[in-house]
Order: C-alpha cells, then structure tokens, then sequence
C-alpha cells in the first residue's frame, strides 16, 4: 500500500552539504527546469528574526520548522518532484560542530526521513561571505562529515560538483534517472 501512495507523490530530493556549496542555486534551478516546487532553507529567515545569537534549542526549533516547511510544500505540490534546499543532516552536523552535541530528536527524524535521493554538494565553488555563514575555511573538512552522515543512515545520495552549469546538468540526469524508476 505504502509504495502506491508514494507513487503518487512527488519525488522528494534533498540537496545537502557545507555552507556556500550552491545548495539553494540547485534546489531553485531544478524547480525551475521541472516546473516544480523547492523548499527554502528555513534558517535564512528564522536566525535573523532571533535578534540574538542562537542557542543549542534553537536548532531543534529550526528543525521543526524546517520539516513543517517541507510538509506543507511536498502536499500542495503539483510538480513532479520537491527539491529540498537543505535537510536535517544539515542541522545535526552544524549541531555538533558549533556545540559538540545534538538533539535525539533530530537523529530520529533523519533516521525516518523520507528522501527517495540525497544530492551532496561539493564545496568548489568560490566561498561568498554572508551573515548566517561560520565557516569560510574548513568546507571540505565538513563535507567529510556530511559524506560520513549519509553512510552511516545508509542514504543514497550522488556527489554534485564543478562550475555552475555542470552541477545542473549532473542533477538533472539524475532526477530523471530517479523519475524513470520511479514510474
């Protein structure tokens, strides 16, 4: 029953890696081709309307919305797929990177996600200075913990990478890989 109503679904992608690595160009670029629906990063909005600095909570919080978000946007999507400008892997290494511990909640929600593919983004694409942005220098130190994260919850994912216009011409060829299967 359950492989009949996710066929009925869109395909649900989500694209992940370190800060600055085009995530968002991605997720909005492939919308676009596919006449699709994408889901925002929530952080961009919800850490500047802190009005302080975030705390260890707030990234459980963000979490939440992040999900709520995505739920909202894969229901009311009429597109063959849903492109995730981030996802909860994200927030669980950016957890323990910034206060050596996560939330078992997150952990579990990653465990029950339900991306049918996972696009890891390569971070060689110049570094672009921007206010929610903490991590200039170790990028690749934290695509390794993104690359050991998606062994270890045994996802699926593909390694996106080079300028601008390969990076979409590579995602494209897999999502419709993906579509063709999925049919």
């Amino acid at each position: 029953m359950e492989s009949l109503e996710r066929k009925n679904k869109p395909l649900r992608v989500a694209i992940t890696g370190p800060e600055c690595s085009g995530k968002t160009y991605l997720a909005e670029q492939l919308a676009k081709y596919y006449k699709s629906c994408w889901v925002p990063e929530k952080a961009r909005e919800y850490l500047p309307a802190l009005g302080r600095k975030y705390r260890f909570d707030d990234l459980l919080i963000l979490s939440r919305l992040q999900m709520e978000e995505e739920e909202k946007i894969v229901k009311s999507c009429q597109g063959l797929a849903v492109f995730c400008d981030t996802e909860l892997i994200n927030i669980k290494i950016w957890s323990e990177y910034r206060f050596g511990k996560v939330h078992e909640e997150v952990i579990r929600n990653i465990e029950h996600a339900t991306y049918d593919f996972y696009f890891l983004m390569y971070p060689d694409i110049p570094w672009e200075y921007d206010p929610l942005r903490e991590n200039p220098d170790d990028r690749l130190e934290l695509f390794a913990l993104f690359e050991k994260e998606l062994h270890q919850f045994r996802k699926t994912y593909y390694v996106i990478q080079g300028s601008f216009y390969q990076r979409l011409h590579d995602a494209i060829y897999q999502v419709n890989q993906l579509l063709k299967v999925k049919q």
